[in-house]
């Protein structure tokens, strides 16, 4: 009965890298991790600064130019910027178009004051509402401000 032979996989070349006289191990390259964590928006930190992604979105970068935040042009950060700015591709506008975020930072002392200055606008609407008050006088019409006495009596 003759033999059946199978179709194998051709055996690849190897190549001789290593020092035959030392018969070191030749060590490979290793190869980025595909289940990994894969931060997207990593940058290194800054001692002294609050670092922030905004996306290029209309009045976005100006409205955090208003708040003290600058642009970083630090070298070695990666960038898909042909300018001096550190920015990402960080997905597509509603046209389809790429969407950037830029990288910027503020000093220390003035993100503290505006998380200060946020927090102390967010306690009093969160108390009005805590009271049972609207602080904006839009909800007359809504559920629980009327009287249910009155209105289930038939007349």
């Amino acid at each position: 009965m003759e033999e059946i032979r199978r179709r194998r996989r051709p055996r690849m070349a190897q190549e001789v890298t290593a020092d035959v006289a030392t018969d070191a191990p030749v060590s490979r390259r290793r190869r980025k991790s595909v289940t990994g964590i894969n931060l997207k928006l990593a940058a290194p930190k800054r001692e002294g600064y609050h670092r922030h992604w905004f996306v290029d979105k209309p009045g976005r970068l100006a409205e955090a130019e208003d708040l003290a935040y600058t642009h970083v042009s630090e070298p070695g950060i990666k960038t898909d910027s042909t300018d001096s700015r550190v920015r990402r591709l960080t997905g597509t506008d509603s046209f389809g178009a790429p969407q950037y975020s830029y990288l910027m930072e503020t000093p220390l002392e003035e993100y503290v004051a505006g998380q200060a200055d946020k927090e102390q606008s967010h306690s009093a609407f969160e108390s009005a509402i805590q009271r049972g008050m609207d602080p904006l006088n839009k909800l007359s019409d809504a559920y629980g401000t009327g009287n249910i006495e009155s209105s289930n009596r038939a007349g």
